[in-house]
């Protein structure tokens, strides 16, 4: 076996090591702002639910709005909407 050999096989393993390194970074990074994003979105509609029980709902509408803008397809946040929205028997 050739030395040049050898030397081509250890940078070939530092590769797959390093594409690994880089491949879970990026899945924890993705994690973390999912994790981010979820508590962003339960912080919107906890600030809704306390603008409704101080009777601001045109206040409360709009942080729904801003939820969804951040997550368009939440369906919490589409619901408290419908919910905003629907009048109150």
């Amino acid at each position: 076996m050739s030395i040049y050999y050898v030397y081509i096989l250890r940078i070939y393993y530092l590769y797959i090591y390093i594409m690994f390194k880089v491949y879970f970074i990026c899945l924890y990074i993705t994690f973390i702002y999912y994790i981010y994003l979820y508590y962003d979105i339960i912080g919107y509609y906890r600030l809704a639910s306390a603008q409704i029980e101080l009777q601001q709902f045109d206040d409360a509408e709009t942080t729904v709005v801003s939820a969804l803008t951040i997550e368009p397809g939440n369906e919490v946040s589409d619901d408290f909407l419908l919910s905003l929205s629907s009048p109150s028997s």
